[in-house]
This record gives structure tokens, sequence and C-alpha cells, in this order.
């Protein structure tokens, strides 16, 4: 299930990468999924920024037009701007509906791009944590077999939410109401935040029974995960 993910995911978002060979029968590591997920989100991070920067450079043209009109507006008497003309009137309600619909955008957007860097910081616990654990000495193979095992399954997880996320992304692009995309943001983050709450429990249990074991563990995850004597 996870390699079928990670080809879905790697074929319309790096075709340049040949990651995963579709021959290959084995497991996929956790090494390459990480290079997978973090690979995805970085370029989600990339997309997000250029289309702030667009949407940024369309907001400076639509301020400085409106205040073009405000500026006629200042210099209207009241005679004169009782006799606006429609005209006019029209053209200024849409630059401000389109100023407010573009930064309501940007700043959808930024949401998108705050719960991809949620899942950045997923890959780097997964990161950081495998690499513990599967150097350690102190965990027997059995133990880093079923640690191995939990932690595929919250792979496949991240691997769901870089799909959500992308989709999110894709529905700017695509017809949708601002309800329905303010939906499917509040669920994808659930999910992520979701996932790394379940990442730092496993984590923690394993940062636990090997400092049960040994004084050599790192101080940085001592602290983090509340290991300290």
């Amino acid at each position: 299930m996870i390699r079928k993910k990670i080809i879905v995911l790697v074929l319309p978002l790096f075709l340049a990468l040949t990651v995963v060979p579709l021959s290959r029968a084995k497991a996929v590591p956790i090494a390459v999924i990480l290079e997978v997920i973090a690979a995805g989100v970085k370029k989600v991070i990339q997309a997000i920024d250029l289309k702030i920067q667009r949407l940024q450079n369309e907001t400076i043209v639509l301020q400085n037009a409106q205040k073009l009109l405000e500026n006629k507006l200042n210099r209207l008497k009241l005679a004169e701007i009782a006799s606006w003309d429609e005209l006019q009137r029209k053209q200024y309600e849409h630059l401000f509906q389109e100023l407010w619909k573009v930064k309501s955008v940007i700043s959808q957007i930024q949401r998108v791009r705050d719960i991809a860097k949620l899942q950045q910081q997923i890959v780097k616990e997964y990161h950081q944590a495998w690499t513990v654990i599967s150097n350690s000495s102190f965990l027997s193979d059995s133990e880093k077999a079923v640690s191995e095992k939990v932690y595929l399954e919250l792979l496949e997880e991240s691997l769901d939410n870089l799909q959500h996320v992308t989709e999110v992304m894709t529905s700017f692009s695509v017809q949708m109401n601002d309800a329905d995309r303010l939906k499917a943001l509040h669920e994808t983050e659930g999910r992520i935040r979701s996932n790394l709450l379940d990442l730092r429990i496993v984590n923690r249990k394993n940062f636990k029974l090997i400092h049960s074991r040994t004084d050599l563990f790192p101080n940085a995850l001592k602290k983090m995960y509340g290991l300290e004597n």
C-alpha cells in the first residue's frame, strides 16, 4: 500500500526523480519514503511562495487603482459626489471586491504554507527518530522491526497528508468556493497535527526505552520528549 502511494505521488510531483523503481517488489525503506515526502513538501512550498508573490503583485496593482479612485473622490465637491455616475461607482465597487478576494486567497494560501511546513517538521522528526532507533545498539533486532512497522504505518498517513496538501493547492486553480476550501484546509491541518501527535507518542516510547538502558542519549531529545532526570 505504501509503495503504491509513493508511486502515485512521485509520478505527478517528480517525474524526473526516479526514487522508486516500478519493478521493485520489496518493501520501500523508510529513508526512501522520507525522501519522497520531503521532496514533495519542498515542491509544494515553492509553488505556494510563487503563487503568493504573484497575488501580492496583483494586490499592489489593485491598491494603486483604488487609490486613484479615492483621490478622485477626495477632490470632488459634495454636490459632484452626489452626482457621481453609475459607471464610476461600479468600477470602485468592483476594485474593492477584487482586492478583498485576492487578500482572502493570499490568507488561505499562507495557511496552506503553514500546513506544509508542519508536514516538513514531521519529516524532520521522523528522520531524527529513525536515525537514533535504527542505529541504537540498545534495541534488539526484533524491537527495531516492531518500530519499523509502526513508523511505516505512520508514514503511510504522511503520504496521505502530502496528497491532501497538493489537492488543496490544486483547489486554487479550479472552481471551489471559500467554504469548501476552508473545510479542506481544516481537515488537512487536523490530519497532519494528528499524525505529528502520534509520531511524538511513538518516539517518546522508543526514546524512553533506549534512555532506560543507557545514559548516552542526546540531550536535545531528552528535553524535547521530557526524558530528563
